[in-house]
């Protein structure tokens, strides 16, 4: 079985400046998930989607593919993730058509969610094969986490324009709440939209502790979290 990992890696970035370059114990954002990706047998192709030459170099450095600098109306910061992997797959398949033909799927790693791990993203993997094998295949595997309880719509009130306090949601629901964390995506290479959720998308839930790092509050705890876990995991 052959994937394709597309890390979409810009140059710009609004909260932190050069964040895909940012280091986290020694390692960029952008290393840190080629390293993962090339730790997974399942996936066959690295490609790093970036309009910054120095993000490219940082790739190439560990051993991702780099074969285009991404167009500057591709790397704005309003740019959809869904024209973003559109670009990518459109050189794949005109490049690499055989490599295409044998492709099982795309998968999304974005360089912001440093504190994934391999097992979290192979067993995305082996959710969408397991689904496809079972002759049902689905679109996409997003990896969501648990919402908070505190968080639960049920639990959580809006501000109403005379200012009394309204329940968000009136109706309690049974079912697991959960929220994307943006960790990995697993996609049909044919239903690039369904990244977006539709009805055949299937979320496999994950405990770990994850940060997605949006600004610089995000940075100091997943170098907290992880520094503490290097810890732990040597102690």
């Amino acid at each position: 079985m052959r994937f394709l990992a597309v890390i979409p890696a810009r140059g710009g970035s609004k909260g932190i400046r050069k964040k895909n370059l940012i280091k986290i114990d020694g390692l960029s954002l952008t290393a840190r998930t080629i390293l993962v990706a090339r730790a997974i047998d399942e996936i066959g192709y690295i490609l790093l989607s970036t309009d910054c030459h120095e993000i490219a170099n940082e790739g190439l450095l560990h051993g991702a593919q780099v074969p285009f600098l991404r167009p500057a109306e591709l790397s704005r910061d309003d740019t959809p993730m869904v024209s973003v992997l559109r670009h990518a797959l459109a050189w794949f398949r005109e490049e690499m058509p055989k490599a295409t033909e044998c492709c099982d799927g795309l998968v999304l790693l974005q360089p912001t969610s440093p504190m994934r791990s391999v097992a979290l993203v192979k067993n995305a993997i082996k959710m969408f094969l397991k689904y496809k094998n079972d002759g049902n295949p689905v679109d996409c595997v997003h990896c969501v986490s648990p919402v908070p309880d505190i968080f639960r719509p049920d639990r959580i009130f809006r501000i109403a324009h005379d200012g009394i306090l309204r329940r968000f949601k009136n109706s309690v629901s049974n079912e697991q709440i959960v929220y994307r964390n943006g960790a990995a995506v697993i996609l049909d290479i044919g239903k690039i939209d369904a990244l977006t959720v539709n009805d055949r998308t299937v979320g496999i839930l994950t405990d770990e502790k994850l940060v997605s790092i949006d600004s610089l509050e995000d940075l100091i705890n997943a170098r907290f979290l992880i520094s503490k876990k290097k810890f732990i995991d040597n102690y």
